[in-house]
């Protein structure tokens, strides 16, 4: 049976999902690796597979097996091989819950969900958005406070202010809500997810997170690829024969995003925004140069574990024995605790060893190979541009996992799974 006529209970398994989706961002960032967040999220996949088993019909038992399931299958039966070879399976069962966790709302995504349901997800996630952008400005020109940290300083991640967790939730969530609103015709709908867009970057822009930036950038790369990939001569905006209004949209949603972003770069601490981004070519910069020592570390712990790592959330356990004097001096006196390698790949391969690396990175291959067929076979502007927005946030949020751990985080990561679902 196809998987869009299953008959699942649409009201509980979508109010299940969006607030999955809209909550976790709205927690303090200072619980983001907490277990509330953990266990909001099992909870509530808990009670979508419920809502979808239970509601399910007389022979709908015949849920197809895509070629994503296989490697996906295969990296979860690798997690718990690796949890029970952990160096200390304590440790691990946090994070192994937590991908447990974010692949039964891939699941549960999947099987539920429908092309308008994503819309209106999309929709919805205009509320989040706008609440941290919001507060994250607000803090930034000091009309509201930062919170401290464990020793008593300023530190923007324990509050939704100024917080790389943020910016790579924003990266994912507003090329979500841009392709959604490039697919609109009602003006009401155009003129929320400008504003709420325009907010969202100017928020992403101050908060200084360049893996953030960079994913954002390169969701929107990811975009014009894949249209252009879809077998079409060149970049094309599907519009109304007529008018061509959708050419309009994306002119007028540009020039209002260019102005946005000029006005917040020319204003005081404008420029020290354009200095950051220019950082990202300086090798010495002490974050920039503690990701390559990090890279090294995770590189030298899977030569020592390459076939099972040393276990789910077992860097930081392990990492001190490995730690390069460079790093001490880095790090020393600065009360910074080096326990992820802000690198998602290596943190698989040296957590979980070479094979967990293979089946995800098998996963996430027929994910956007899912997507382009995806794409090139929707009829109507809407679903290409909601589509284009989806593939998008996706390559953002993995090209974020080049330089941050987003994809350990419930927020960005359950909008991941569930996007991807």
């Amino acid at each position: 049976m196809s998987v869009n006529k299953l008959p699942i209970s649409r009201l509980g398994t979508l109010a299940v999902v969006f607030l999955a989706a809209l909550a976790t961002p709205l927690f303090f960032i200072g619980l983001e690796f907490s277990a509330t967040k953990s266990a909001l999220l099992s909870v509530l996949c808990i009670a979508g597979t419920s809502f979808a088993i239970s509601s399910r019909g007389r022979g709908s038992d015949d849920i197809p097996c895509y070629p994503s399931f296989v490697p996906l299958g295969f990296f979860l039966i690798w997690s718990v091989i690796s949890l029970a070879r952990a160096q200390n399976p304590m440790v691990s069962l946090p994070d192994f819950l937590n991908l447990v966790t974010f692949a039964g709302l891939f699941l549960l995504c999947f099987i539920s969900f429908r092309e308008g349901n994503l819309s209106q997800l999309c929709l919805l996630l205009n509320i989040p958005v706008l609440i941290v952008s919001v507060i994250g400005i607000l803090q930034y020109y000091q009309a509201l406070p930062i919170g401290m940290d464990r020793y008593g300083a300023k530190d923007p991640a324990s509050t939704l202010g100024l917080s790389n967790f943020a910016a790579e939730y924003l990266a994912l969530a507003l090329l979500l809500i841009i392709g959604f609103g490039l697919g609109r015709k009602h003006l009401s709908h155009r003129l929320l997810t400008g504003g709420v867009t325009g907010i969202g970057i100017g928020y992403l822009l101050i908060t200084g997170s360049r893996a953030g930036w960079v994913g954002f950038l390169a969701g929107i790369a990811g975009m014009v690829s894949l249209d252009l990939i879809a077998k079409r001569k060149k970049l094309s905006f599907p519009s109304d024969q007529k008018t061509g209004r959708n050419t309009k949209r994306v002119l007028v949603a540009a020039a209002g995003i260019g102005i946005a972003a000029g006005i917040l770069l020319l204003s005081p601490g404008g420029k020290s925004i354009f200095r950051r981004f220019c950082s990202i070519t300086h090798f010495q910069d002490p974050s920039i140069r503690f990701r390559i020592l990090a890279a090294r570390e995770a590189l030298a712990i899977s030569g020592d574990f390459p076939l099972f790592g040393v276990g789910p959330g077992n860097y930081a356990l392990v990492e001190p024995l490995h730690r390069r004097p460079e790093m001490e001096r880095l790090y020393r006196g600065m009360n910074v605790e080096i326990s992820r390698v802000h690198n998602e790949y290596l943190s698989i391969l040296a957590e979980m060893g070479i094979p967990a690396v293979i089946f995800f990175l098998g996963f996430l291959g027929f994910l956007l190979s899912a997507s382009l067929k995806l794409l090139r076979a929707a009829q109507t502007p809407q679903a290409r541009w909601i589509r284009l927005g989806a593939a998008g946030g996706i390559i953002a949020s993995l090209t974020t996992g080049l330089f941050s751990f987003n994809l350990h985080c419930p927020a960005s990561a359950s909008l991941f799974w569930i996007t991807a679902g």
